[in-house]
């Protein structure tokens, strides 16, 4: 029986190795990262990844709806856009206007959704402040291509690109929709992406909010953008 109680003994030893190595100081096992999922009012399934001590989508919102059940304007044509510019209403549509699109890069909103009071965000979460994207993009490396690529989707992107998405983050090149309901060749799918936040720069001249943006060579810029642009948004969680 002696062998049979060596062996035993080697594997308790082996086994308070094993946890010693998974918890932190206080003996509390160390949180996995959250890649799990959250499920908007539509019903629509986005996968989620922590990255640092925030936990984003890894996909960008498509909900046609508020969390109260509401629906979200849908605009389908650039002269319904350029008409929204005097009502500042609420509004999403698709990227180029096809709603095919959505599938792989979620809707595009106007400020005036993002900023709703019914909320866009489903429950347990919230469209990131301008300081939650600063926090975000200073853990991956700051504003810089490097981090730039570590952000970007592998597929959605243009060649020559980059994009390694080693952050999990998957940024998708989603386009971008103008105030007067044009596009831009650089603000195409495949070469731009833009997401709000939820700041605004509280400018009575020019009402606008902080915007995050990636360009095609990985560049991340932060600057502000008019309220009735079409850009995509991502959730972070509460």
């Amino acid at each position: 029986m002696k062998p049979v109680k060596l062996i035993n003994l080697s594997i308790a030893a082996a086994w308070l190795l094993f946890t010693a190595g998974v918890c932190n100081k206080d003996d509390s096992p160390i949180p996995p990262p959250d890649n799990g999922t959250v499920t908007d009012v539509d019903g629509n399934v986005y996968k989620t990844i922590k990255i640092g001590t925030q936990v984003w989508m890894t996909e960008n919102l498509k909900t046609t709806k508020y969390r109260n059940g509401e629906s979200v304007n849908l605009v389908a044509s650039e002269t319904e856009w350029t008409d929204l510019l005097v009502p500042k209403k609420p509004a999403r549509t698709f990227s180029e206007f096809k709603s095919a699109n959505a599938a792989v890069f979620g809707m595009l909103y106007n400020w005036h959704a993002v900023n709703d009071s019914r909320g866009l965000a489903p429950a347990g979460w919230h469209i990131p402040s301008d300081a939650e994207w600063t926090q975000l993009i200073d853990f991956l490396g700051g504003k810089n291509t490097s981090t730039g690529n570590k952000m970007k989707s592998t597929s959605t992107w243009n060649p020559p690109s980059n994009g390694n998405n080693s952050s999990g983050f998957n940024a998708l090149a989603g386009g971008a929709i103008s105030f007067d309901g044009k596009y831009l060749a650089s603000q195409n799918i495949g070469n731009f992406t833009t997401w709000w936040s939820a700041t605004s720069t509280n400018d009575p001249v020019n009402p606008s909010a902080y915007v995050r943006r990636i360009l095609s060579d990985g560049l991340i810029t932060a600057t502000a953008s008019w309220h009735n642009y079409g850009f995509s948004v991502r959730c972070v969680k509460d």
